[in-house]
């Protein structure tokens, strides 16, 4: 066992690792952001002028400081998205209201600043990334909400809701609850698209771990602390048909289809 494990077992144990990450994440952050505007940081993507997020709140997003790696797998997720559906008949434009589920600071929704035919909102649980997002890209509306809270739309009203790296950090009661909404604010005939960790990720997992996985069980590791990236979430792709999927027909499933993340794609329709 790693000393890194070691520490966490120890700190977790006495109640302290969630607050020990929140110090070095917050510590870390600052220090980022604080080279990163006195350098210079560029604020604005010099092609498409939309505006940059810190280095702290493309952490929150991606767990990675790195600006250009915020960037570029934002556009390898839209990419990613634009394939898939139009791999089925559905190109990106064809929709008339779009629901980011997750949105963060706008990592791939930025991406489809330009394609104007269509509404695009945004949802995240965490209000520093939603107000980032209503601040500098006004071409969508974001909103806040909490873990366990319901979407603030009516039922129907969207015709196509994409959830990246979403249910990769939430528990299987949490998981329950959001298929749920997604289900409800989905359109009758619209499309969800979301990405989840399966065979691929298994290396993640101890033997016993796998095995259960093997057999067709959700993993979930580190529960309590869903909604958030120390949540680890695997899917074998049974329990995906025959669970998470309830109530929705399975239009495609992609291994690694995700560019960006390498998880699996699985496209539905209510």
């Amino acid at each position: 066992m790693k000393v890194r494990e070691i520490v966490s077992i120890i700190l977790r144990k006495i109640g302290l690792l969630g607050l020990v990450r929140w110090c070095k994440r917050f510590i870390v952050g600052a220090l980022k952001d604080i080279v990163w505007f006195a350098k210079g940081g560029q604020r604005k993507n010099t092609t498409t002028q939309i505006p940059i997020p810190p280095p702290s709140l493309c952490f929150a997003v991606s767990a990675n400081y790195d600006v250009d790696y915020f960037l570029r797998t934002g556009a390898q997720g839209a990419d990613s998205i634009e394939r898939i559906l139009a791999r089925n008949d559905q190109p990106i434009d064809s929709f008339n209201s779009i629901l980011d589920f997750g949105c963060g600071c706008g990592r791939v929704i930025r991406h489809w600043k330009h394609q104007g035919k269509s509404s695009f909102t945004g949802t995240d649980i965490n209000s520093s990334l939603i107000r980032w997002s209503n601040q500098n890209l006004k071409f969508g509306k974001f909103f806040p909400h909490t873990l366990t809270s319901k979407l603030p739309f009516e039922e129907g009203k969207f015709d196509l809701i994409y959830a990246i790296s979403v249910f990769t950090h939430l528990s299987e009661e949490l998981q329950k609850h959001w298929i749920t909404e997604l289900k409800r604010v989905l359109q009758p005939g619209g499309l969800l698209l979301i990405t989840v960790k399966g065979s691929n990720w298994k290396i993640e997992l101890d033997d016993t771990q796998r095995e259960q996985f093997d057999s067709g069980r959700m993993i979930v590791l580190e529960p309590e602390t869903s909604g958030s990236n120390y949540c680890g979430t695997y899917h074998p792709e049974e329990y995906v048909r025959n669970v998470l999927a309830s109530g929705l027909s399975v239009i495609e499933y992609e291994p690694c289809g995700s560019q960006d993340t390498r998880q699996d794609f699985y496209l539905f329709s209510k």
